[in-house]
């Protein structure tokens, strides 16, 4: 029968994570940082080693292929091969030349129970000949003694101590003990020698869990009557590692105390090394000064080369940092990563060294040195999830005390460290708090211009395109952390859980991004029946459906608050909102839903005057007389709203409106003055007009005033027009009241001002006009002329624009002006 198939052992690479900036596994680096090929690349007959083993191949090829296979010599060889440590080609003779065969009638049970051997041999020696640590490779060496054992091989001592080396690299320690229970007293150093190894791993790994295992080991081993002096320190170091690791600080110096008084005299490493010890157990429990005593000791003891100094140092430079001194700690830092980088405290140092260059102040120093924590961390296995906590703490104390400070990006460049050192879809719950509250204060400082009364939300067009894109990115990154925050933490913190959501629906709002923030105060409004915040959520979903245009379905919201709580809450503050969205839905009758809403506020009967729902439903109620051109009733609101709220940070809008209500006004006055009417009537109206003229020319000129000593870029669109409009108005009152010379100062200022705006054609006409009125026949000449000149340069579009102070009633007058100047052309001179 045709030999069987038997797939030899592969020796697998970890895999890799595809981004760039991940880094190799340790299983496939070495000390000097170069990559190493994997076992797989050497032992599956690649090319390179055919060059070093083609002799052996062609004298084994025709060995293995003639009648009665030389398995005994083959093997013998193979072995030999092993012991000058020739892996590669132990293992290309053993699976290319002798495992076709091993099924052949010839190959006996001691062939094939050889054969197990010497390839679990040259697997487990060869990875430790190349410094490599991969699990595939520890489990091909375990199923070849197995498959040897099953073949009734006995291992010797070696190959027991390889087989429970491989099980304790695997992290099966209890399965390796069993084994290493089964050496004998003649190999008791290799015996030794693998306790340790288990005990160090757990030192590493996890302490915590394994706690009173490794206690028992370490006693275990001191029971041993062969162990060396320096072997007893290694243990009492290790029980006070373990007590340390535990927090259990004072066994641990008392331990220490007392096995050094047991020593006597200690010297060299053995001895350093319990000094700094408890100089550590003495640090965590604060007594600085008895802790730095027993690192000048343990100084004493070691060479300058000695790796054990990094430990020494780092504490040192701990202690400095606690007390005041960054200075020196960041010295103590320096020469621990630039003398001894690969040494276990190496990682601590970095991180001591990233703080103390913060406090100093040198935050790139700081961020540059956090980096090399997380490469480090990152690489670095031993208690992963206690050594992230720690850099973690870190960071977030770097971010929060910077975001105390008010020096937001930096702290928003800390967490997000934070969040690279997990990644970005482990980050931990506080690490995405930390981000969501940095981006919100980002935010805020930078929208805090467009929001002058704290009262009321920010009118984000007060800010410049570029501030305002800004703003909003950083509130759109704080909702999408606040929610990311809420979902993590939904299952064991409901509080937690409800201001994050809250906070991320607020954000998205603040953002402009008016599906996310309905979805979320939606989720929130139905999903908390009994939160206090639910009225708050039902309102604020209704704002954004109001923000979004979606006006029935907010006035359905404001209207289901107002029956649920008609005096106080959110249902007063639904009253105002909702009369806005019946007057911005356009239905018939809205104006008479509007203003009913709006008295009931007025009348006092709910608010008392100094709530802020009162202020906003009079300078509401005010503007919508205005719109509906009922203009007493306007002005007497306004005037109203003027007279209780004078410092109102809206109250330059109020004016406006009250100018505007009262120079319209003084129109419709003027139109009835047309009638026929008694004498003392007349009196009566043309003294009311001028009064209204003169009031609304002085309001002009403060609206004007108060908007031209802001910052151009501060204000919103609708101050800007304002602003132009009250000098252009300012002009027409004065003009109304036929003070034609101030008017056409004011007209010429305001030309000047807007010269390029499509609004200064009204200046020119009315400077025309003005003229002609005073009977300045040259002068309305040549004013006409430049008026006719910029009509001729505007588009016609620019003209129509409603914002423009530009109506009818100034191009009749023109025409009436043009056509008495041109009979006066017409008359000969």
């Amino acid at each position: 029968m045709p030999p069987k198939e038997e797939t030899p052992p592969q020796v697998d690479d970890a895999t890799r994570d595809s981004e760039a900036e991940e880094l190799p596994l340790l299983d496939e680096v070495v000390s000097d940082g170069k990559r190493r090929p994997s076992l797989r690349e050497l032992w599956q007959i690649p090319v390179l080693l055919l060059a070093v083993g083609l002799l052996a191949a062609g004298i084994y090829t025709a060995r293995m292929s003639q009648p009665g296979h030389d398995f005994d010599g083959a093997l013998a060889d193979v072995e030999a091969l092993i012991e000058r440590e020739d892996f590669d080609s132990a293992l290309q003779i053993l699976n290319s030349l002798i495992l076709p065969h091993l099924d052949d009638p010839e190959a006996t049970v001691a062939d094939r129970r050889n054969f197990h051997l010497l390839r679990g041999d040259a697997l487990y020696h060869g990875q430790r000949a190349m410094r490599l640590d991969n699990p595939a490779n520890h489990q091909a060496v375990l199923n070849e003694y197995d498959a040897a054992e099953t073949l009734m091989a006995k291992l010797d001592p070696v190959r027991i101590g390889a087989y429970a080396d491989s099980l304790v690299s695997l992290g099966r320690h209890e399965s390796a003990l069993e084994r290493i229970r089964q050496i004998p007293d003649s190999q008791s150093d290799r015996r030794r020698a693998l306790m340790r190894r288990i005990i160090e791993r757990n030192l590493q790994e996890a302490p915590e869990s394994r706690y009173e295992s490794t206690l028992n080991l370490l006693s275990e081993l001191a029971a041993d009557e062969g162990i060396s002096g320096s072997d007893r320190l290694w243990i009492v170091a290790r029980q006070a590692e373990l007590r340390i690791a535990m927090g259990y600080y004072e066994e641990a110096f008392t331990h220490l105390l007392r096995a050094i008084q047991r020593t006597g005299e200690l010297e060299g490493p053995g001895g350093a090394e319990l000094f700094i010890l408890l100089a550590r157990s003495y640090f965590e429990l604060g007594r600085l000064e008895q802790a730095s005593r027993h690192l000048e000791r343990a100084d004493e003891m070691l060479t300058p080369s000695d790796s054990r100094r990094a430990e020494s140092l780092t504490l040192r430079g701990r202690i400095e940092q606690i007390r005041g001194e960054p200075q020196e700690a960041r010295d103590r830092f320096t020469v621990v990563v630039a003398e001894f980088p690969n040494a276990p405290a190496a990682l601590r140092a970095w991180l001591g060294l990233a703080e103390v260059e913060s406090i100093i102040g040198n935050v790139d120093a700081s961020q540059e040195a956090y980096e090399q924590v997380i490469v480090r961390a990152r690489r670095e296995p031993a208690r992963r999830d206690v050594t992230l906590r720690m850099i973690t703490d870190s960071l977030l104390r770097q971010q929060q005390e910077r975001h105390l400070r008010g020096d937001h990006e930096n702290a928003l460049a800390f967490a997000r460290l934070a969040e690279r050192l997990h990644g970005a879809d482990l980050a931990p719950a506080d690490v995405l708090r930390a981000i969501a509250v940095t981006h919100r204060s980002l935010a805020e400082e930078l929208v805090d211009p467009a929001q002058p009364d704290p009262e009321r939300p920010p009118d984000l067009s007060l800010l410049d395109p570029v501030t305002r894109a800004e703003g909003r990115a950083h509130f759109a990154e704080a909702g999408a952390y606040f929610l990311r925050h809420a979902r993590l933490v939904l299952l064991h913190d409901d509080d937690a859980f409800a201001d994050s959501l809250w906070l991320s629906g607020d954000s998205y709002d603040r953002a402009g991004e008016m599906d996310r923030a309905i979805e979320i105060f939606s989720e929130y409004a139905t999903g908390r029946p009994d939160d206090p915040r639910q009225p708050s959520a039902y309102f604020r979903l209704a704002q954004a459906h109001m923000a979004r245009g979606d006006y029935p379905i907010a006035a359905g919201f404001f209207r289901d608050l107002i029956q649920s709580n008609p005096t106080s809450g959110e249902g007063t503050r639904s009253y105002v909102p909702l009369a806005q969205c019946y007057l911005l839905e356009g239905r018939e009758g809205a104006e008479e839903e509007a203003e009913r809403l709006l008295l009931a506020i007025v009348d006092g009967s709910i608010l008392a005057p100094d709530a802020i729902e009162f202020r906003d439903a009079l300078f509401e109620l005010g503007r919508l007389y205005l719109r509906a051109d009922r203009l007493e009733d306007a002005i007497r609101r306004l005037t109203e709203a003027m007279e209780r709220f004078p410092d109102d940070p809206e109250i330059v809008r109020v004016e406006y409106s009250l100018a505007e209500s009262l120079r319209r006004s003084a129109h419709r006055i003027g139109l009835t003055l047309r009638e026929a009417m008694p004498e003392s009537r007349r009196r009566t109206l043309q003294s009311e007009r001028e009064g209204r003229l003169s009031k609304a020319m002085d309001l002009y000129e403060r609206v004007w005033s108060t908007l031209d000593s802001r910052d151009e870029r501060r204000l919103s669109r609708l101050e800007r027009i304002q602003k132009r409009n009250s000098l252009f108005y300012r002009a027409d009152c004065a003009y109304d009241l036929e003070d034609y010379e101030s008017a056409i100062k004011l007209y010429d200022a305001a030309a000047q001002r807007y010269a390029e705006d499509p609004a200064s054609l009204v200046a020119m006409i009315q400077i025309v006009n003005a003229y002609v009125a005073q009977q300045a026949w040259r002068e309305a000449l040549t004013a006409n002329e430049r008026a006719r000149q910029r009509l001729a340069e505007l588009p016609e579009e620019a003209l129509d624009s409603p914002d423009t102070p530009l109506d009818a009633r100034h191009m009749e007058r023109w025409l009436e002006s043009t056509a008495i100047l041109s009979r006066r052309a017409a008359v000969p001179r």
